[in-house]
């Protein structure tokens, strides 16, 4: 645990105040860090933290795809009550890199784990899409 904190830590620490492209050292620097914890993930809260709207963070793109080069599991985060697939091309527009919809964790996610409410009565309370929501959880 400590080891992966580090990790992430390490990383942010040379992206910070930094820009693309990376220098050699940098480079070498993220080389050792993935060869010694090839075994972790990164977990992002994304609206209002590193995007908003349709701007980022301006080390947030160069970082993410850095992440998606070394090939280190990535799920996002999201308030957003909307489609999963949806959220997933916004953000991949944003961010420049393809963010799938098994990536994206939205407010109503957790609503896959309610199996034992299907053909029963139940009001389901979302601004936007919540009848397509509703729906695609079979409710």
């Amino acid at each position: 645990m400590i080891n992966n904190l580090l990790v992430v830590v390490l990383f942010c620490t040379i992206f910070e105040y930094q820009t693309y492209p990376f220098t050699r050292k940098k480079y070498f620097i993220i080389i050792k860090i993935y060869r010694l914890m090839s075994n972790f993930a990164c977990f992002f809260d994304i609206d209002g933290v590193i995007t908003k709207g349709s701007n980022c963070i301006t080390v947030a793109k160069p970082a993410i795809q850095t992440l998606i080069q070394f090939i280190v599991p990535m799920v996002v985060v999201l308030n957003t009550c909307m489609l999963e697939s949806d959220k997933a091309k916004r953000l991949s527009a944003v961010l420049g890199v393809t963010f799938h919809p098994e990536q994206v964790v939205l407010a109503q996610t957790q609503m896959r784990t309610l199996t034992d409410f299907h053909n029963k009565h139940v009001l389901v309370s979302e601004q936007g899409q919540a009848e397509d929501i509703a729906r695609m959880y079979r409710f």
